[in-house]
């Protein structure tokens, strides 16, 4: 897990000029084999995330699967599955909040 409290973790000031450092990070995440990003705070391009703004942080994970290729050579895990109570429970739910 890697945490910044950069207001926009994707852009970086060099020579005075804004640089997009969106390739750079992905490239150090697949480096060092992070699996998380947390940003703290709120503002910039992060606030659209949240409910309130600059309140709260953000998480992302890859979640995409991986490849022989790409150095994963564990088996890949079997999907989850709720249980029954819970499922039920969820899906008495749905009509009350309107989803």
């Amino acid at each position: 897990m890697l945490g910044t409290s950069r207001d926009k973790p994707h852009g970086m000031e060099v020579d005075g000029r804004n640089k997009d450092m969106t390739c750079a990070i992905r490239d150090n995440l697949k480096k060092w084999e992070i699996d998380c990003v947390v940003c703290l705070g709120g503002g910039g391009t992060q606030k659209n995330a949240s409910r309130l703004p600059n309140y709260g942080s953000k998480m992302g994970v890859d979640a995409t699967r991986k490849w022989k290729a790409e150095g994963f050579e564990r088996p890949w895990p079997a999907m989850i599955e709720m249980d029954r109570t819970t499922k039920a429970k969820i899906d008495s739910m749905w009509e009350r909040l309107g989803l």
